[in-house]
């Protein structure tokens, strides 16, 4: 019963006590014309690796949306190292998950996120186990058991998260990736990378996290990051979207990323070569105006194009936009890569943080916002680094 594109002001009353006051808004009516859309997006919020400063300033902005892209919560067991601790035991059950969900929530900056706009989620591997996929972890093989603990998480994941009453699991089962239209100006697809991939291949070579370029299996056609159902549905996204900016909101980098001695990770596009191929042969057969990719995950900054091939024409451009608290990488480690991986062509990985994305009809305007010191509780937050992409124009220039 909402009015769409339109602001509204909250608070809930339990108990005999009331709420802070929150803000949403609605989104303008599909197809009408849209001069801006404001968008912030985070991921990657270990708890006692950092505090959220990045979350204060995210509210500062008042975007129009917010899109967390994984990793609200880390289910690992507390070590006694990092900042400031979370309780010791790694949950299984859905006891253990509510309980993690409600210490992360009680933190007054991310508080301060989600009363400042509507927030579209989605999950990584850490609010279940990490480096999970379809029905087994890296440490649990047998799938009966592993898919009551998902279960769990994924009901917990949905009590703590703003999300539709449609989306309400089933057992261990939660559909997860959707789009959402802003007027004419832009269409966002939610990716679900976590649930449906098939398991991880060439673990006979891997050293852990990561494999041969040259491993054959990860280039199969027949294996899929997210499930021939959910391709077939981006597939008719792609095909149908009017919009003038066309986001899409996932986890990862999505550029190949290889370390110098020829290794790439399995846990995300890398490990599925033919399925983010078909992504690209999407975008340009549907001919997809202005992709651009938003990822998160590997807990560092990343700009770049993507194309079909190393030296041919940008399809989309893609912005990884940090984290807001879980370490990252050193900045020569930084500079390795960025050698190794050309078009990338920027890289920062010692600064927390998050990306701002502001459209308007004729430029996408994205910025990375980084934290001086997350050990510290309050902490200023600066620019580190801002890109324009222009309507029509592939790829991304620095400005």
């Amino acid at each position: 019963g909402l009015r769409p594109g339109r602001e509204y002001w909250y608070r809930f009353n339990a108990g005999g006590h009331a709420s802070p006051i929150g803000r949403t808004r609605t989104a303008p009516p599909l197809g009408v014309a849209v001069e801006s859309l404001k968008l912030a997006y985070a991921s990657c919020q270990k708890y006692s690796a950092g505090y959220y400063s990045a979350h204060a300033a995210l509210a500062a902005d008042q975007p129009d949306m917010v899109l967390f892209l994984g990793d609200y919560i880390y289910e690992e067991a507390h070590t006694g190292k990092g900042v400031r601790a979370h309780p010791a035991a790694e949950p299984v059950d859905l006891a253990g998950y509510r309980e993690r969900y409600a210490w992360y929530k009680a933190d007054a900056d991310l508080q301060s996120a989600h009363a400042a706009a509507p927030w579209m989620v989605t999950w990584d591997d850490h609010e279940v186990a990490n480096d999970y996929g379809d029905d087994q972890d890296r440490t649990n093989p047998d799938p009966a058991v592993f898919l009551k603990r998902r279960a769990a998480a994924y009901q917990a994941f949905y009590e703590n998260m703003p999300l539709r009453r449609t989306q309400r699991p089933v057992g261990p089962d939660m559909l997860l990736y959707r789009s959402k239209a802003w007027g004419d100006l832009a269409r966002i697809q939610m990716l679900d990378t976590r649930q449906y991939r098939n398991r991880r291949t060439c673990d006979a070579v891997s050293d852990g996290k990561r494999i041969p370029i040259d491993c054959p299996e990860r280039s199969d056609p027949a294996r899929s990051l997210l499930g021939q159902t959910q391709e077939r549905w981006l597939q008719d996204e792609f095909r149908s979207s009017r919009a003038r900016w066309n986001i899409l909101a996932q986890q990862y980098l999505m550029e190949q990323l290889m370390t110098r001695l020829g290794m790439v990770g399995n846990d995300g596009w890398d490990g599925y070569a033919a399925s983010r191929r078909r992504v690209l042969e999407g975008w340009r057969d549907a001919k997809v105006s202005n992709p651009v990719v938003l990822g998160g995950d590997i807990h560092c900054f990343f700009a770049g194009d993507l194309a079909l091939t190393p030296d041919g024409p940008p399809v989309a451009s893609e912005f990884v936009g940090g984290s807001i608290s879980s370490l990252g990488a050193e900045a020569k480690d930084i500079r390795l890569l960025m050698m190794a991986n050309r078009r990338l062509t920027y890289g920062e990985g010692e600064t927390r943080g998050y990306g701002r994305v502001e459209l308007t009809p004729k430029t996408c305007t994205v910025t990375f916002r980084g934290v001086e010191n997350a050990l510290v509780a309050k902490s200023a937050v600066r620019d580190l680094a801002k890109f324009v992409v222009e309507d029509g124009v592939a790829g991304a220039k620095r400005v």
